[in-house]
C-alpha cells in the first residue's frame, strides 16, 4: 500500500469511528471499554495505531499521538471562538 493510500485509510478509519473516539476523549479520559458492539471499531483503531490495548483488564487507550491531535484541534477552535467573541465586543 502506498503512503497516500495508507494515509487515506487511516483518516477514513478515524472518520468512521469518530463517535467512539469522541466519547473516549471527552468522557472517559481517552479509554475505550470493550463491548460486543465496538469490537470491530476498536480492532480498526488498533490496526492503524490510533489506540492501544495493554491488557484485557484495562480496556483500550487512545494513542498519545491521537490525544495530542485532539488537544491541538480543541485549542485552536477555542482560540478562534474566543477571538470572534472579543472582536464582537470591540464592535459595540
Amino acid at each position: 500500500m502506498s503512503k497516500d493510500a495508507s494515509s487515506k485509510a487511516l483518516f477514513q478509519a478515524a472518520l468512521r469511528n469518530y463517535e467512539l473516539i469522541d466519547d473516549a476523549y471527552f468522557n472517559a479520559g481517552g479509554k475505550i471499554s470493550l463491548t460486543e458492539e465496538n469490537t470491530s471499531a476498536v480492532s480498526t483503531l488498533i490496526k492503524f495505531r490510533l489506540a492501544w490495548q495493554f491488557d484485557e483488564m484495562d480496556g483500550v487507550q487512545l494513542s498519545s499521538s491521537l490525544l495530542k491531535l485532539l488537544e491541538k484541534t480543541g485549542n485552536a477552535s477555542r482560540r478562534i471562538r474566543g477571538s470572534d467573541e472579543i472582536a464582537s465586543l470591540w464592535r459595540l
